[in-house]
């Protein structure tokens, strides 16, 4: 799972998603929170919200590993 590919090919860095996370998911989330949470071990919740502030779906996070099987 590269989130970071992800992020970057619908537009968006670290700091876009941070600065906008507040308007899509309703709380604030620091860029060093976020940039920790990603390189760690997200949660699907996590995975949500940032797919609500890219628009994508949570599936496009995981399509590279399906591909791989």
């Amino acid at each position: 799972m590269d989130i970071k590919s992800i992020i970057k090919a619908h537009g968006y860095t670290i700091e876009r998603i941070a600065a906008e996370w507040e308007i899509k998911n309703g709380k604030p989330i620091t860029r060093g929170a976020l940039s920790q949470s990603i390189n760690k071990n997200p949660t699907v919740e996590t995975l949500q919200k940032i797919a609500n502030v890219i628009g994508c779906s949570v599936g496009d996070f995981f399509a590279d590993e399906l591909q791989n099987t």
